[in-house]
């Protein structure tokens, strides 16, 4: 999966560098305002206008877009070497924002309809619809590959640990950089796949319980008519 992203991206990339005609910084020079703005503490590692001031100031003084995220990069440094304790519950609150719920898109739409004086009661009552769907078809889908992976727990091998392991990149990247509910819904496939594939086990578990129950009181009905079963 790294090496069929590092492909891609470097052909992109390339692509774009001949479009514009002018190199593109590398990861290393470009990453530092999200970094800043991901570890930032006061606003919970959400976009926020002071972080965002701080890079175009940088971008005015200096003029070069890597010299200001150069600067972006130092000053998250220093916020990354604060106190851990802090750190810590920093990452939490990251944790709880990036999964908590599935309605970034109906919330945004009912505020920005209401800022533009555009929502109507008719809308309002089909976006909260909307958002009360897409939050149960959420808890579902998590619910299910919850339940999953309980089961692979008791597997030697299986495929999903694939996707597995993309949840856990995307849980673990998030702690750092920028986050926002809406940057979990790449992994909403995800859980559906897995969820599937829990239902399956399910429904497997509960033919083989049932097989096992009327095998069970077919015994001990043959052993009180005296015969045995085999």
């Amino acid at each position: 999966m790294v090496l069929a992203y590092m492909a891609v991206s470097s052909v992109l990339n390339t692509d774009i560098e001949l479009t514009i005609n002018k190199s593109t910084p590398s990861f290393s020079q470009s990453f530092g305002y999200n970094l800043l703005v991901g570890l930032n503490q006061e606003f919970s590692g959400e976009w926020n206008e002071e972080d965002s001031r701080y890079l175009y100031d940088n971008l005015e003084r200096s003029g070069s877009p890597i010299e200001a995220q150069i600067a972006c990069r130092n000053l998250a440094f220093k916020r990354l070497s604060a106190g851990p304790g802090g750190l810590f519950n920093l990452f939490i609150k990251k944790y709880e924002m990036l999964w908590e719920n599935d309605n970034y898109g109906a919330d945004w739409n009912l505020a920005f309809l209401k800022e533009q004086n555009e929502l109507t009661p008719d809308r309002e009552v089909f976006l909260n619809q909307a958002k009360s769907a897409s939050q149960i078809v959420y808890m579902v889908a998590v619910l299910f590959s919850f339940l999953t992976l309980i089961y692979l727990l008791q597997r030697k091998a299986s495929s999903l640990y694939v996707l597995v392991l993309v949840y856990l990149g995307t849980a673990a990247m998030h702690l750092m950089v920028e986050s926002q509910n809406r940057y979990h819904f790449h992994i909403l496939l995800v859980f559906i796949i897995i969820a599937s594939v829990g239902i399956k086990y399910i429904f497997e578990n509960a033919v083989t319980f049932v097989n096992t129950s009327d095998w069970e009181r077919k015994q001990k009905k043959n052993n009180k008519s005296g015969k045995r079963l085999y």
